[in-house]
């Protein structure tokens, strides 16, 4: 516990040593390598209220200094209109199904750690943000955050020691269904708390260094960044999980597709280099194909735990079928693992205790309507990423569109949204997005108004000329 009150501590006074020299907007890149960072297990417990985070100190702070200096904020700045009121709506209806949930007090605690923490989060970012310069350098924390992270797995990769012995043990969730599965017991998880989430903050990394390295000038910033995306790699690989890698790939293939600039390259090399490893250490194949075929062995724990997520689809919908009132809002944030679900798992009964997709455990404990509410969230940003992807010589939405298609991707097998450092990095990313968006817009609006007055210099100038040929 001493720990977590010197990192707290520590974390508090620079955040407010930055903000009261430099600004708000610039002390939010230290805010985000400290959200990123700082384990979520790393918290006071609060005996009948909750656990009191880093994260959640720091956001406590923002919102205090984003509310006592005004002046530290762009008044311009319209906090985007359709993403508002789907906001509204959204925390309007977790409150209805909070009143009717299972578990209301589970209910109310999950909805300020998932709904009200990510949307003060994006609202302060996204008020704060006045130069893309800045948007950089918060994506440049983020992903120094992840290097961080990914020199702690290396070293748990290969030792027995991990960071996360230095913090209380906590129990999750997770550990109920998913444990450990054969030929996956080495699995890393970092300052993470699963591999599954580590696995998925490095998917979102990687991206993410791809975009820094294009736009990177200086050659110490090249090697950092060139080395810890070759850590990045190799942490993924040690995680073993499966969602991620096809996050990853799914990622890496928006980015082919889409920004056609030199990153291509640095894919290709990123390619040559996984084929020589694969050359060099076969093994690394043969751990591959083991889970790939494992997955569909309904004998093996990859495999049961790849049929849970179907039959996890089926029985949600079941749930909520059986009552209408409850198809419309659910049975309460946090309540899945109180409703003892029984099912069948290759024929044979099972309780259903870990809801192992976080968009079936939104519609289970939201209903449908909290279901379609959050999508249209998460999809507004993500419209807003593809319309801009063209825009800009460095086509950072691209990079930021790629982030929320592998996000929401994975989402569909793990739990993710709401637990973890993950969901950090996508409310970051969405408010880097839609910052991007309104400063373009003014950037071209500017250039705009220089070319008219420019013209109208110009023609000034050939007035007289014109009157004295009259």
């Amino acid at each position: 516990m001493v720990l977590i009150y010197i990192v707290d501590a520590l974390a508090v006074v620079i955040l407010l040593a930055i903000t009261l020299r430099r600004g708000l907007e610039q002390a939010l890149p230290f805010a985000a390598f400290v959200f990123i960072l700082v384990p979520r297990d790393a918290a006071i417990q609060l005996p009948g209220l909750f656990d009191l985070t880093t994260q959640r100190i720091l956001l406590v702070i923002l919102v205090l200094l984003y509310t006592t200096l005004p002046s530290q904020s762009d008044s311009t700045n319209r906090f985007d209109g359709t993403l508002k009121w789907l906001i509204f709506v959204h925390i309007c209806w977790c409150l209805i199904s909070a009143g009717n949930s299972i578990v209301p007090l589970m209910s109310l605690k999950k909805m300020v750690s998932e709904v009200l923490e990510y949307y003060l989060l994006y609202f302060i970012f996204f008020k704060s943000i006045r130069s893309i310069q800045t948007i950089n350098r918060i994506l440049f924390a983020i992903v120094a955050a992840v290097i961080v992270s990914s020199c702690f797995g290396a070293v748990e990769a290969y030792s027995n020691w991990s960071i996360m012995q230095w913090f209380p043990a906590v129990a999750h969730s997770f550990e109920s269904v998913t444990g450990v599965a054969s030929g996956r017991d080495q699995r890393v998880s970092s300052t993470f708390a699963h591999p599954i989430l580590f696995g998925a903050g490095l998917t979102m990394g990687i991206v993410l260094t791809l975009y820094l390295i294009k736009i990177t000038t200086t050659t110490g910033r090249k090697i950092l960044l060139w080395s810890g995306l070759l850590l990045m790699f190799l942490n993924i690989y040690k995680t073993s999980s499966r969602g991620p890698w096809l996050g990853l790939i799914l990622a890496l293939a928006v980015i082919f597709l889409w920004d056609q600039g030199r990153v291509r390259k640095y894919l290709a090399v990123v390619g040559i280099l996984t084929i020589a490893v694969l050359v060099i250490r076969p093994g690394v194949w043969d751990t591959i194909v083991n889970i790939y075929y494992a997955t569909f062995n309904p004998d093996s724990p990859l495999g049961s735990s790849y049929e849970y997520r179907y039959a996890l689809r089926n029985l949600a919908v079941n749930v909520l079928s059986k009552n209408i009132t409850r198809g419309l809002w659910g049975y309460g944030m946090e309540s899945f693992s109180y409703l003892n679900l029984q099912g069948k798992l290759y024929g044979q009964p099972y309780t259903f205790l870990s809801c192992d997709s976080a968009w079936l455990e939104l519609m289970v404990e939201t209903g449908y309507v909290g279901l379609w509410v959050i999508s249209l969230i998460l999809f507004v940003p993500l419209r807003y990423a593809w319309k801009g992807r063209n825009n800009g010589h460095d086509r950072i939405q691209v990079y930021f569109l790629s982030t929320m298609v592998s996000y929401y991707f994975m989402m569909l097998s793990v739990a993710m949204y709401g637990w973890g450092q993950t969901g950090y990095i996508l409310w970051m990313v969405i408010a880097g997005s839609l910052a991007y968006r309104r400063l373009g817009r003014k950037v071209s609006a500017a250039n705009d108004q220089a070319a008219k007055t420019k013209n109208q210099i110009a023609l000034s100038q050939f007035e007289p000329l014109l009157d004295s040929g009259s």
